[in-house]
């Protein structure tokens, strides 16, 4: 019904599926084999719904839309629905910051840390799709880091990124 492959030149498991005698060829915009052996089930479960009559495709419904969201989504999104990305969380956040509403040091310590962020994690990822492995490579990346001959402590790393105000937003929707 459906197959899932990787391709090394995008990084990325793409889906193949015929529906209606149309073929699609959709990039999951994953390279985690978990997610895209989970979407393969999701897309050949709606699939087996839709030829056995149970579910029926809405009118003007995009196919590849509605099969890759499990029928929650009937169109693609527009322009102006597009995620925020971690670039533009953290610039946003910075114009919000009223005058004085940090100490000096504060904001310093901020920019540090904004400045590894910026360095180290995907700044153009939408902020619902950044995931525990792009954390994970933060916190790799953090750990083999030295300050003067010590490297950086775990404490330090969980400091960095628990008490980052830039992140609130994203711990708050997503449960970090």
């Amino acid at each position: 019904m459906a197959s899932v492959s990787f391709d090394p030149a995008s990084n990325e498991f793409h889906i193949r599926f015929r529906f209606v005698g149309q073929a699609f060829n959709l990039s999951l915009k994953t390279a985690n084999l978990k997610e895209a052996t989970a979407a393969l089930a999701r897309v050949e479960e709606m699939l087996s719904l839709l030829q056995r009559g149970v579910l029926e495709l809405p009118s003007g419904a995009d196919p590849a839309t509605f099969l890759l969201s499990a029928g929650k989504t009937k169109q693609r999104p527009q322009e102006s629905e597009r995620a925020l990305t971690l670039g533009q969380l953290i610039d946003s956040y910075l114009k919000s910051l009223p005058e004085q509403a940090k100490e000096k040091t504060t904001l310093k310590t901020e920019a540090t840390h904004i400045k590894h962020f910026r360095a180290r994690l995907p700044m153009s990822k939408p902020i619902d799709s950044l995931t525990t492995n792009d954390i994970q490579q933060f916190i790799n990346s953090e750990s083999r880091r030295r300050v003067g001959t010590k490297f950086i402590s775990p404490a330090t790393i969980n400091v960095t990124w628990t008490r980052s105000s830039v992140f609130s937003i994203g711990r708050l929707n997503r449960g970090w």
